[in-house]
């Protein structure tokens, strides 16, 4: 039998049977759409879980020192030349000291969380900058004390123009070179390491 013979068999038995022939294609259109829909909501929901993980922190392991008695300790320096040996692994890292704070400019005092990181840990969490600058090697390096502040201190102290201004935290000056991008996390204060790490000597003190 030739292949026309078939096309005109095939022909007349769907026009022959029209109402079999509409729910069978109404049928294979139905579960097309319905597997394609299907696909395309789990690809969404594993980017959506995906993404609500990596901001948590998945990509980043942090490393405690629990028993401040213990005579060991690890500085600085040995993290960074363990990450710059490990460049293939580790992206950056940045040491942290944080610790409760007062925000004072003027008479206007806020509360906070003061957090001394290095240049690399704004680009690790994924926080970003709409106006000013990012915290540099120069920064850490000579000890400035500047800092960048979340959006919430910004609008609640200094009514959003708070570039080039001057703050104090716990009685130390320091001056804002950057604002965070709006988001769910806003009292937050970061500054250079070192020069908290100074209060968090005597805080921490037993």
């Amino acid at each position: 039998m030739s292949i026309w013979k078939c096309f005109q068999m095939a022909m007349s038995s769907i026009v022959g049977n029209k109402m079999r022939s509409i729910l069978t294609m109404l049928g294979i259109i139905i579960g097309i759409t319905a597997v394609i829909a299907l696909v395309s909501l789990m690809s969404g929901m594993t980017s959506e879980i995906t993404d609500a993980f990596e901001e948590m922190g998945i990509e980043s392991i942090n490393v405690s020192i629990q028993d401040r008695s213990a005579t060991k300790e690890v500085k600085p320096e040995e993290m960074e030349q363990l990450a710059e040996e490990h460049s293939d692994i580790i992206a950056g890292q940045s040491p942290t000291v944080s610790m409760p704070a007062f925000i004072k400019n003027g008479s206007d005092t806020i509360s906070t969380q003061a957090t001394g990181v290095n240049e690399y840990y704004l680009g690790m969490k994924k926080y970003n900058i709409t106006y000013g600058r990012e915290l540099t090697y120069v920064d850490v390096e000579r000890k400035q004390k500047v800092c960048v502040i979340g959006t919430y201190i910004a609008k609640e102290v200094f009514g959003g123009d708070a570039l080039g201004k001057s703050i104090q935290i716990t009685g130390t000056p320091y001056e804002v070179v950057g604002i965070l991008e709006e988001q769910k996390i806003l009292r937050i204060t970061v500054c250079i390491y070192r020069t908290l790490w100074r209060h968090t000597q005597t805080v921490h003190q037993p």
